[in-house]
């Protein structure tokens, strides 16, 4: 992770394509699911670091699929918006990423 956020310093955004391409070399066990994949990358809008934080987990943790990834998301999205209220920054799906990633270290601990 520290090598990807080196390397993109000064980018925030990434292609479609080559979000999807890191994606499938770094998550084993999605490789044979491009759609989900795909639908991954939009919903997290090729943010570099939202992408990257996707990856870190489901490496880590072993999430099935994008689709159960993407499901976290959307759940941790409904937590953050009936505790605190939207946010209107963007990219619109970073809260959502991070605060999945923080339920993640808690339970770890």
């Amino acid at each position: 992770l520290a090598a990807v956020v080196h390397h993109f310093a000064f980018a925030t955004l990434i292609a479609e394509k080559e979000a999807c391409s890191w994606i499938k070399g770094k998550v084993l066990q999605w490789r044979g699911d491009a759609e989900g994949i795909l639908a991954l990358v939009r919903y997290l809008e090729c943010f570099l670091l939202a992408v990257a934080l996707a990856v870190a987990r489901a490496s880590s943790d072993k999430t099935v699929t994008p689709a159960m990834y993407l499901d976290a998301l959307r759940c941790a999205g409904s937590k953050r918006a009936n505790g605190r209220g939207t946010t209107y920054e963007n990219p619109y799906c970073f809260p959502d990423v991070v605060m999945l990633l923080l339920d993640t270290l808690l339970q770890s601990d």
